[in-house]
C-alpha cells in the first residue's frame, strides 16, 4: 500500500475534493429497495407484532444491521419484484454479511412457496418475517462465528467503517482550517493531514481485508449456513400458511389480507387455540377452492343453478350445506358428507 508523503500528493488525490465541500455518499444498511408505501406498511405492521420488536432489539446487540436485515426479509417476501441496492451504495457490513443471508433465503427451496403466499399480502408476509427472524436469531451466533472463522466479530467491519468515516470527516475539517491559515503556519496542520490520510488508507485496507474474510467465510461455510436458512424459511412458510388459512376461513375475503380489526382479532384467537388452527387449515383451503371455482363458473357462464343432485363437486354445494362451514362444531359433519 502506498502512503502519502506530502500535502501536495493529498491535494492532487481524491482527498483534495474534501476542501471543496465534497462529502462521501451516505451508505445504507438495506440490501433491497423499498418504495415509500412498502416501507410504511412494514413499519406499521412490525410495530404491532407481539415479538418482532424484541427480536430486533436482541439481534442488534449481536449485529448492528439486524433491523435492516429484518426489513429486507419482509421486502423479499412481500414485494412484487425485489430489487437489490447497488453495492457501492451499501454499507460494508450489509454488503458482506446481510446480502449473503438474503441470497441464501431467496435461493432456498421454500422461497417460491413463501412468495406465492406472501406477495402483496400484508399479514402472511409479516407473520413469515417474524417466524423467520425468530429461527434465524437462534442460529445467528453460530453463523457469524463460522463466517469469521472464529477470528473476530462480524460487527467489527461496521466499526471499521465508522472509524474510516470519522477520519474522513477529520481530514475535511483540517483541510478547511488549512485554507484559513497564513502560509507560515500551515506546516504543522499539513503534517496532521498527511498522518490522518495515511491512517485512513490503512483503515480502508484493513476493512477490505476483513470484508473479504467474511465473504469467503460465507462461501466456505455455505452448506451449514444454507441449512440454517432452510430451517428458518420452513418455519416462515408454515407460519405464512397458518395466517393465510385463518384469514381465508373467517376473514372478509380481502385478497390483500390487510391489517384491520377483524383480521387482527382472527389471528389473535387462532394463535391461542390449536382447534381453531386445525379447523382453519381445512376451512381456509375449502373456501379458497370454492371462491376460485365459483369465479371461474360465473366467468364462463356456468353459474346458473337449475337442479339438485348428489355428488362431490364442492362448487355445486347448497347454501344450507355451506352454512355448516361457519360453525366449528359442524365442520366435521361437512367434511364427512364431502368424503362420502
Amino acid at each position: 500500500m502506498n502512503h502519502f508523503k506530502s500535502i501536495e500528493e493529498i491535494l492532487s488525490s481524491d482527498f483534495g475534493l474534501l476542501s471543496d465541500g465534497y462529502t462521501e455518499k451516505q451508505k445504507t444498511d438495506r440490501v433491497l429497495k423499498s418504495t415509500k408505501i412498502e416501507q410504511a406498511i412494514f413499519e406499521d405492521l412490525s410495530s404491532d407484532c407481539a415479538e418482532l420488536p424484541e427480536y430486533e432489539k436482541e439481534g442488534k446487540t449481536k449485529l448492528k444491521t439486524f433491523d435492516s436485515l429484518i426489513n429486507d426479509v419482509f421486502q423479499s417476501v412481500y414485494g412484487l419484484t425485489p430489487k437489490y441496492t447497488a453495492d457501492e451504495d451499501m454499507s460494508s457490513l450489509s454488503r458482506s454479511f446481510n446480502k449473503g443471508i438474503l441470497e441464501n433465503l431467496m435461493s432456498d427451496d421454500n422461497y417460491a412457496a413463501i412468495k406465492s403466499v406472501c406477495e402483496g399480502k400484508e399479514l402472511p408476509a409479516i407473520g413469515a418475517t417474524e417466524e423467520f427472524t425468530a429461527t434465524l436469531l437462534g442460529n445467528l451466533d453460530d453463523i457469524m462465528r463460522k463466517t469469521t472463522g472464529g477470528k473476530g466479530k462480524v460487527d467489527a467491519l461496521g466499526n471499521m467503517e465508522e472509524v474510516k468515516q470519522e477520519l474522513l470527516n477529520q481530514i475535511a475539517e483540517l483541510l478547511k482550517k488549512r485554507e484559513e491559515l497564513p502560509e507560515a503556519q500551515k506546516e504543522a496542520i499539513e503534517r496532521k493531514i498527511v498522518s490522518k490520510a495515511n491512517n485512513f488508507l490503512s483503515k480502508n485496507e484493513q476493512m477490505q481485508m476483513y470484508a473479504s474474510l467474511i465473504e469467503n467465510g460465507m462461501k466456505y461455510n455455505s452448506s451449514s449456513i444454507k441449512n440454517a436458512i432452510a430451517a428458518a424459511s420452513e418455519k416462515a412458510l408454515e407460519r405464512a400458511n397458518g395466517v393465510r388459512n385463518a384469514v381465508l376461513a373467517w376473514g372478509n375475503g380481502d385478497v390483500q389480507m390487510q391489517k384491520n380489526p377483524v383480521n387482527t382479532e382472527i389471528l389473535k384467537r387462532t394463535s391461542k387455540s390449536n382447534k381453531l388452527r386445525y379447523i382453519a387449515k381445512f376451512l381456509g383451503r375449502y373456501k379458497e377452492m370454492i371462491n376460485s371455482k365459483r369465479l371461474a363458473g360465473y366467468t364462463y357462464g356456468r353459474g346458473e343453478k337449475y337442479d339438485i343432485e348428489y355428488g362431490n363437486n364442492i362448487t355445486k354445494a347448497l347454501t344450507s350445506e355451506m352454512a355448516m362451514l361457519s360453525t366449528p362444531e359442524l365442520m366435521p359433519l361437512f367434511l364427512r358428507k364431502y368424503q362420502q
